[in-house]
């Protein structure tokens, strides 16, 4: 979903709520669907999708490099953490 869309989105269901017209049953539902659309509108920008495997690119279309702080090694972590406390259900 692209930027424009959840800005239509969250200013439909926010017209939706301001008109007063909506039964009790769906305020809530679309009181939360404008303020998270706006919500997740606003923070695209700062996301960048890629397809997994392949490297994405900077700002000036050349290959990124990966953060090593950025990348969980999840064998690493998990001997670091040890046994979970709780196991999960089989």
């Amino acid at each position: 979903m692209d930027k424009a869309t959840l800005k239509s989105v969250g200013k439909w269901a926010k017209d939706r709520v301001d008109s007063g017209q909506e039964p009790p049953w769906t305020y809530n539902k679309l009181k939360m669907l404008a303020e998270l659309a706006l919500e997740f509108s606003e923070g695209l920008g700062a996301t960048k999708a890629y397809m997994p495997g392949c490297r994405g690119e900077d700002e000036h279309g050349q290959p990124s490099q990966s953060n090593a702080e950025n990348i969980i090694q999840f064998e690493r972590k998990a001997q670091e953490l040890g046994d979970p406390i709780s196991p999960l259900p089989a």
